[in-house]
């Protein structure tokens, strides 16, 4: 695979390998196998790596690493990336969304797409949905859906306060806000009562890189019910097996 990954000099303390052109869960995935293979055969001077949607980027120290050195070995690296390491993940989680609460934009949504908002709840339902990234705000996922859902773009003018845990879309992709909030040009859908981020936790990121989403509808009582289960630290999450 070594011909398909470029390195690009990011300043003088980081590269980025890039994989593809575009996010596709297959060039994702070798992305995730490289990190992890990378990892296992780390170099003195690597410091840090940060898998995104087709590449990933990789901080070093330069006084101990030459950048000749350093690109040569990442070349060859991506060489022994094999089709058995580059395999898809099985975990999935299932998260919970009480769709068209108060602040929702699910009818802007339907308007678009020229659907109504039964139909924007069971297409976004229906299928599951894969987690390329985090990043942005703590815990934040960046979730995509391998078939086609939506068309809408992004808004021109963003949501200067949106709602927390916001499920928000905008064409193929869907985000789940935390409890901190800040400006968004995606659609609100609906609110989940989980937290992608809570330092309580043992492990204080809820979602992975790699991970598959299914989301499924609640409704307001059931919202609360969850939601106070979480803030109790009583609430676990379901998983479940990708096919």
């Amino acid at each position: 695979m070594s011909e398909e990954a470029k390195v690009l000099l990011c300043g003088d303390s980081a590269v980025t390998v890039q994989f593809g052109e575009t996010a596709k869960i297959s060039i994702n995935q070798k992305v995730r196998a490289f990190e992890q293979l990378l990892l296992k055969n780390k170099p003195r001077g690597i410091l840090e790596t940060i898998p995104t949607y087709r590449s990933l980027m990789i901080y070093y120290d330069p006084l101990t690493l030459q950048i000749a050195d350093l690109r040569q070995y990442l070349l060859e690296l991506a060489g022994f990336l094999s089709d058995e390491e580059v395999q898809a993940e099985n975990e999935g989680i299932r998260v919970p969304v009480w769709l068209q609460p108060p602040g929702s934009e699910i009818g802007m949504v339907a308007e678009y797409e020229n659907r109504s908002v039964e139909e924007i709840f069971r297409i976004h339902t229906q299928h599951e949905h894969y987690v390329f990234m985090l990043g942005f705000t703590p815990g934040n996922a960046y979730i995509g859906c391998p078939q086609k859902t939506f068309s809408i773009p992004r808004k021109s003018t963003p949501t200067a306060r949106p709602y927390a845990c916001s499920v928000a879309v905008w064409s193929n992709q869907t985000g789940i806000g935390g409890a901190l909030t800040s400006p968004t040009g995606w659609y609100s859908l609906g609110r989940s009562p989980l937290l992608p981020y809570d330092p309580r936790r043992s492990e204080p990121i809820l979602f992975k890189s790699g991970q598959w989403i299914q989301f499924y509808a609640i409704d307001a009582d059931q919202y609360t019910q969850i939601e106070h289960e979480v803030r109790e630290m009583r609430y676990v999450p379901e998983l479940y097996q990708h096919k």
